[in-house]
């Protein structure tokens, strides 16, 4: 099963220093391709059901592409969840490494690694929903 959705909400201005992908780290994830390949799991748990294939800009959101692996019983049952509506968002798994600013002292976000990308029921961010999904043939 193939499943479209938004990842991420417009990214923070660039003079945000938090947690959040800034509009920068979007641009840099897609020109990198650096999702490609990250695992699905689904809340954040227990085994990889899947891969992100593509990801791109849709305005300033991150949209991804997300094969489900449907030969595991948690990839088929993630994906009927998909279809029925029950698992209607994404949500990313990601680390933030921390830095201490020179001219500060305080701690500052340095760089954000995608670790895994989730379906959930109910994403924690707004706007990062599944937008459509295709099932493909399993007799191919």
């Amino acid at each position: 099963m193939y499943v479209w959705g938004t990842a991420n909400p417009a990214g923070e201005h660039e003079s945000y220093n938090g947690l959040y992908l800034t509009k920068q780290d979007i641009d840099e994830l897609v020109s990198a391709d650096s999702l490609v390949g990250i695992p699905v799991k689904v809340e954040h748990k227990g085994i990889d059901i899947g891969l992100v294939v593509s990801s791109w800009k849709n305005g300033d959101k991150l949209d991804i592409l997300v094969s489900l692996d449907r030969k595991s019983l948690e990839g088929d049952i993630t994906s009927k969840f998909v279809e029925g509506g029950i698992c209607q968002d994404f949500s990313l798994g990601y680390t933030v490494e921390l830095t201490h600013s020179d001219k500060t002292g305080k701690l500052a976000p340095s760089r954000k690694i995608i670790k895994e990308v989730s379906v959930v029921r109910r994403g924690a961010r707004p706007d990062c929903h599944i937008h459509a999904y295709t099932v493909v043939d399993k007799r191919r």
